[in-house]
């Protein structure tokens, strides 16, 4: 992975304290310039291609450009269905909600061989039968 040059890291600061704008907007109850705000915060995102610490659906709205903040712009709940844990958001400026899957019980994350303990015990020098047997 290849490190950031210095103008998407300065995009990137920029765009976290345009972030903080907002917030502090939107507590202050102007929505309209949070939106603004918002629009910047993704222009900046797409124009320098960053990857950020938080993604880009994370802070502002995808259809409205409204600042995600809990609990005062977006609704956040946890849900479980069919094995899968997740959060669903959902904005409470336009109503537009997506999902973010933390957990899923089914699947397993680590491949390992199929016989791990003979790979184990013959690791350890001992054989696949039980003390006593030859």
């Amino acid at each position: 992975m290849r490190r950031p040059s210095r103008l998407q890291r300065a995009a990137l600061r920029e765009a976290l304290y345009l972030y903080q704008l907002a917030a502090r907007a939107v507590a202050q109850g102007d929505l309209e310039w949070a939106r603004v705000l918002g629009k910047h915060i993704d222009r900046l995102y797409l124009k320098y291609r960053l990857r950020p610490l938080v993604s880009r659906k994370e802070l502002v709205c995808k259809r409205c450009k409204t600042p995600h903040l809990p609990g005062v712009t977006t609704r956040v709940r946890i849900r479980r269905s069919a094995g899968k844990t997740y959060v669903l958001y959902t904005c409470r400026a336009c109503g537009f909600s997506w999902k973010k899957i933390i957990r899923h019980k089914g699947r397993e994350y680590k491949k390992t061989p199929r016989n791990t303990r003979v790979y184990t015990l013959a690791w350890k020098g001992l054989s696949k039968k039980g003390p006593g047997e030859e």
